[in-house]
């Protein structure tokens, strides 16, 4: 049975760029890499998985460039063999999408 690692970025018209990931390596490395390019940049954790993992946190600090790290994210996680495999969009809101990827861990 095939597993996969599941991941998702989404923005808000408004400000904010959210990531979720059930890879925290990849987390990490996401992380540092903003960090690189932004250095005030920082990450508000939002949640943990029971075993004390962080999955979900907002990134912060990006002085107005919330959308193009969200298109960067997007571009990054291409890179790293993740698969796009969706767009969520709530009807008749445009402030906000949800972009979603898995990446294949076990054949």
């Amino acid at each position: 049975m095939d597993q996969y690692d599941y991941a998702q970025v989404k923005t808000y018209l408004r400000g904010g760029v959210y990531f979720w990931c059930t890879d925290t390596k990849q987390i990490n490395k996401l992380m540092a890499q903003i960090k690189e390019i932004i250095p005030s940049a920082y990450f508000d954790l939002k949640s943990k998985l029971p075993i004390g993992e962080a999955y979900s946190f907002e990134i912060k600090g990006l002085g107005g460039k919330d959308w193009d790290v969200k298109w960067w994210i997007i571009k990054l996680m291409c890179q790293d063999s993740w698969e796009p495999i969706g767009v969520e969009a709530v009807p008749g809101r445009t402030d906000y999408d949800i972009h979603q990827f898995k990446r294949k861990t076990i054949s």
